[in-house]
Parts: C-alpha cells; structure tokens; sequence
C-alpha cells in the first residue's frame, strides 16, 4: 500500500501527472501546469484525504506560500525537489526552489535532503541551479530567512556561497542587509576540510558586505564577523564602491559609532580615516554633513590634520554651488554672469600685471631701460583695475548668495562702481579711463538680478 505523508490533518501524495513530468525532466510543461494551478487555484493536483495518517508517515513543514502541487511526496517520502535533484534536472529544480525554497531542507524517509540526493547520483549542476532571478537555492534560502537551509547548504554545497546573482549580489551581501548574524556566521563558517570559505563579499555599485554590515542597525557584531573572516576580511576595509566610499564612511554617515571604533582599532585605521570618495569627501565629511559629533570625535582622534582635510567643493566653487548634473544653479542670473566677468577680468588684469612686474624689475641687459620703466607703468595701472574688479565680483556674489535668503544684505538703492586704468599714453596727456556703472533696486530677489 502506498505510504503517504502528513501534512496537517490531512495527507497528500504526489500527484501522477506530475511524477511523470518529473522523471521525464519537461521543464515546459511543469510550468504549465503551475500557470494552470496559479489560475484556477485548483487542487486536484494532490491527493488530500480526511483520514489519519498511516503509521510511519514522515510530517511535513508548514510551507507556507508553496503551491500545494509541489507539497506531495512519494512512497518512500521524497518530494517533487528530490526527484528533480536525483535526476540531476537542473532547471527543474531551480523552479521548486523559486516556487517553495523550505523544500530544501525536506527530508524523506531515509533522512536525506535534495541535497543529499543530488551528491549521492553526482549532479553537482542541480545544487547551482538558477532560477529566472539568477539566484540559487542558497541565495533563495538567505532571501526567505531560512537560517537552518543556509547551514545544511554550506555543508553539502559550500562553494554555492561565491555565486552572485546577474546583478552581482552575493548571498553574503544579502544576509548582511537582513541583520542576520546567524546567516553571516554560517557562511563565512570555514569548509569541513578547514579551508577558508569561498563565499563571495560582492554587493550592486560595487559595495561589498562590510558596506551593508556598517550601515545595519541590529547587529554591531556583524562587522566584526567579517573582519575576523582570512583571508579576505581586512581588506575589505579600504575596498571602494561605485562612488569611491569606504565601509568607514557608510559607518560615519549612518552614525555606526560602535563600527567606526571597530574599523579604527586596525593598524591601518590612519590610512583608512584619509582616504576620499569620488567627490573628495573623507569620513569626516561624511559625520559633519549627518551631524554624528561623537562619531567627529573618534575620526578627529585619528586624524589631527582634520583641518587641513577638504573636499573637491572647497577648491573651487561658484555662488550658490553646482547641482547634480555639476551645473551652476545661479547660471540665469543675471547677477552671476556680472559676477563671472568681474572675476574674469580681474584674474586677467593680475596676471597680466604679475607678467610685467616681472620684466619691469627685471636687471638685465637683456631687457631695456625703458621697456622696463614702460612695464612698471602699465603694472601700476592693472593693479587697482584687477582690484576694482574683485571687488566687484565679490559684491556680486555676495547678493547671489544672501540676497535672496535676506533681502537687506545688500543696499537696494543705487550702487556705482568706476575704475580707471592708467597707462603709459597717460604722460602725454590722454588718459585712458573705464567706467563700470551698475544700478539695481527693486523688489528683493527679483528676476533682474
């Protein structure tokens, strides 16, 4: 007589059309029929009888959100998982593990897992089953929070651990976002043979699982576990994301306290606290913008040249700085393009100055008396015309950047500005002379400037 397993109540066993679908490995028509159970939500695909359950029936796990066609097993207790694994139908059983990944860990009457069947028949290719996700039954089992299939997993099938989806997420790096110790432990557990795990660290952009261990909230020793990892888990620490940013400065930017003394505790925590991202901020950066001040205090610690750490922003900005697509956000006032020539001349009326100060002191026979004497003339003259001009740049970007936020920064009455320039012709009598007259008034924050 056929034996049966429990389910609850009631027990179930493997429905006929599916067992043939099974042996024959049809990948097609096994999700023909689960589109077909999805759709009508039918369920005569098991065998369910109101009866108790045989004596020796193996119970089965609550699978919660499997479909109730993959729930029977054979006579000896085998689910539609371990068929598909001891045939070595690699896509098969990447759809049961999509469809209910507690499968997994099932065990049939002899106490094996699929598992156990696919290395018992040498179907190695059926542990590194994809599913359309491009995840594996390990990634699938971190995704859905089964620590006990992560754990039996690394046993079997350990070098599952250095597969990364399509998307280069690692099984790792997703234990790592879900807070779960347990899962980081196991892989990053060492082999059976003692060998160092081959689980793989990489995240998307290029983050690593010590980037999402530093920036979790539940587990401090997450990061620890990964740092105590060999041999690959210190150099986890000066790896960079797409954006140039360290683990230290997803720590300072979350404000990882207990994480940031974690990574500063290393030798080479100095070299780490001084290393930019791609907009030259350091992890000091990163703490002030999130106003973390005891996070501050451990980075200043390390760094007591913090002052002397700046960022690209400092070497060069405009009034109202750059948005993101590294424009100027003031560009279409008019006050910012007054500002933008008046500083333009004035670096050109002082360089220009610079170049014939230094021909005009020159003490050369080379150069003329009186092409030095001329040069000096001319100097004397650019000079206050670039100084004028500074400072009406200054005056520019002073109402750029704190008009608007307070109108009375700045007179609105009328303002003029008059430079002259003096050159050599002024000997004989014809002076050169430029005025610069702006006026501007109005309704504060106006259009116009």
């Amino acid at each position: 007589m056929e034996q049966t397993v429990a389910f609850g109540p009631h027990f179930m066993t493997l429905d006929q059309e599916l067992l043939r679908v099974l042996t024959a490995g049809d990948a097609a028509r096994l999700e023909e029929l689960l589109r077909r159970q999805d759709q009508t939500h039918s369920h005569v695909a098991v065998n369910v009888q109101a009866a108790a359950a045989p004596p020796g029936a193996v119970a089965a796990p609550p699978w919660q959100g499997a479909s109730c066609l993959l729930l029977g097993v054979t006579s000896n207790g085998s689910t539609a998982l371990h068929l598909a694994a001891s045939r070595g139908h690699a896509e098969l059983a990447a759809l049961r593990c999509e469809r209910a990944p507690s499968l997994v860990a099932t065990r049939n009457r002899g106490l094996d897992t699929p598992l156990h069947c696919a290395a018992k028949a040498g179907h190695r290719g059926a542990l590194c089953a994809r599913n359309c996700l491009s995840a594996t039954a390990l990634f699938e089992a971190v995704r859905h929070g089964h620590a006990a299939v992560v754990d039996l997993l690394m046993v079997l099938a350990p070098e599952l651990a250095s597969v990364a989806t399509n998307c280069g997420v690692s099984p790792l790096y997703l234990a790592a976002t879900t807070d779960s110790l347990q899962m980081v432990r196991a892989l990053l557990r060492p082999s059976q043979d003692g060998t160092p795990s081959p689980v793989s660290f990489s995240g998307p952009a290029g983050r690593t699982a010590l980037h999402a261990a530093a920036e979790a909230n539940f587990q401090p020793g997450m990061a620890q576990e990964m740092l105590a990892w060999e041999p690959e888990g210190p150099s986890l620490l000066s790896r960079v994301d797409s954006s140039g940013r360290t683990p230290l400065h997803f720590a300072a930017l979350y404000g990882r306290l207990d994480v940031v003394q974690l990574f500063l505790a290393v030798p080479t925590s100095v070299e780490l606290a001084h290393i930019a991202d791609s907009h030259g901020q350091f992890p000091l950066h990163a703490a002030a913008m999130k106003g973390n001040t005891r996070v501050l205090d451990e980075l200043m610690k390390k760094c007591p040249d913090h002052h002397e750490l700046v960022d690209d922003k400092a070497a060069f900005t405009v009034p109202g700085g750059f948005s993101s697509e590294r424009t100027a956000i003031l560009a279409s006032r008019f006050a910012f393009r007054a500002f933008i020539v008046s500083n333009t001349t004035a670096f050109l009326f002082s360089t220009v100055a610079t170049c014939f100060l230094m021909y005009g002191t020159k003490s050369s026979s080379s150069v003329p008396l009186n092409h030095r004497l001329q040069y000096n003339s001319l100097a004397s003259g650019l000079v206050p015309v670039a100084a004028q001009f500074m400072i009406a740049a200054f005056a520019f970007g002073s109402h750029l950047v704190l008009g608007d936020a307070n109108p009375r920064s700045l007179p609105s009455c009328t303002f003029g500005l008059r430079l002259r320039c003096s050159s050599a012709s002024q000997e004989s009598g014809s002076p050169c002379t430029m005025r610069l007259e702006e006026r501007y008034g109005g309704e504060p924050g106006g259009e116009g400037f």
